[in-house]
Formats: C-alpha cells, sequence, structure tokens
C-alpha cells in the first residue's frame, strides 16, 4: 500500500497461531464445546458453514452462546464435528445424539430422530401432514400422535421404539 505521497507504508500482516484448549469439558458450555471440536478440526467458520449448508452467523452465535440451540442445527453440524465429540464431552457414553437428546420418552424421541437428520420442525411438520404447533406439543409430550400420524413416522424413521 501507498500514502498520499507515494512512498509505502511498512504494513506487514500477522497471523498469530491458535491454540485452542477447552478448560474444563465438564463446565465448558455447548458454545464452547462446538468451537474447539471446530478448531480442533482446523475448520474455519467458513468451511463448517460451506459443509453444514448453514450460514456462518449461525454458527458463529452458537459459538459465543448467543441463540437457543435447536436439534436441526445440531443435526447438520455434528456430522462434520463427531471426530472430536468424546474428547470434547467425556461424560458421554457412546452415541453423541443419545447424550445431547436421550430418547427416554416419546417426545424427546421424536425430536432426537430430528437432530439425527437435521430436520427442521417445519419440515417435519409438513411430511407429516401436522402444523408445526402440534409436532412442538408431541416434541414436549404434551400431546400424543393419531394412529395415522404414528404410521407416517415409522415409514419415515423406521423405528418404532415409542411408536
Amino acid at each position: 500500500r501507498r500514502n498520499v505521497a507515494g512512498t509505502e507504508f511498512g504494513l506487514r500482516r500477522r497471523i498469530k497461531p491458535v491454540y485452542s484448549v477447552l478448560p474444563d469439558p465438564t463446565k465448558a458450555s455447548l458454545g464452547q464445546r462446538l468451537r474447539y471440536m471446530r478448531k480442533r478440526l482446523h475448520l474455519t467458520i467458513e468451511d463448517l458453514s460451506r459443509k453444514s449448508r448453514l450460514s456462518h452467523n449461525v454458527i458463529a452465535r452458537l459459538e459465543r452462546d448467543e441463540t437457543r440451540v435447536q436439534p436441526w442445527v445440531l443435526g447438520r453440524i455434528l456430522p462434520f464435528l463427531a471426530a472430536r465429540f468424546k474428547e470434547t464431552f467425556p461424560e458421554s457414553s457412546g452415541d453423541a445424539y443419545d447424550f445431547l437428546i436421550p430418547p427416554t420418552s416419546f417426545g424427546a424421541w421424536l425430536k432426537n430422530q430430528r437432530l439425527r437428520r437435521g430436520i427442521k420442525l417445519k419440515e417435519l411438520a409438513k411430511q407429516l401432514g401436522v402444523c408445526p404447533f402440534t409436532l412442538i406439543r408431541y416434541e414436549s409430550d404434551r400431546a400424543q400422535p393419531s394412529p395415522a400420524v404414528r404410521e407416517r413416522l415409522c415409514r419415515l424413521f423406521g423405528h418404532t421404539q415409542f411408536l
């Protein structure tokens, strides 16, 4: 670069190495853990956003804990960060999806299945032929689906654990 007089500025860009250290995995927030996994895999936010088909703003806000975590968002990010999951979540025993949303009831199972597939609430509601609010009620265990909706769920997910 040159200044007004035409002489060169002595500017050089310095790139500092980034060392990612997770202080205490059991006390770290989900956002801190996600950032740690991403950095350990040498991915930038832009790399992860391209791979997961999410905007870089969504990922940055998740890492800063500025937004509520949606299951479909985690479902899109987790497959790319799964290599570091056990290191970041030492208290988990096995499946990452079952650790984040344990399928202990029908609603939790449904949310877990949505997480695994990265499906948005509105998309699943449309596939099942119900309104999104009804699906929210299913996931919070405030309502149970009709036999016809259960059959569609079974065809869609292929599981009958809670159906």
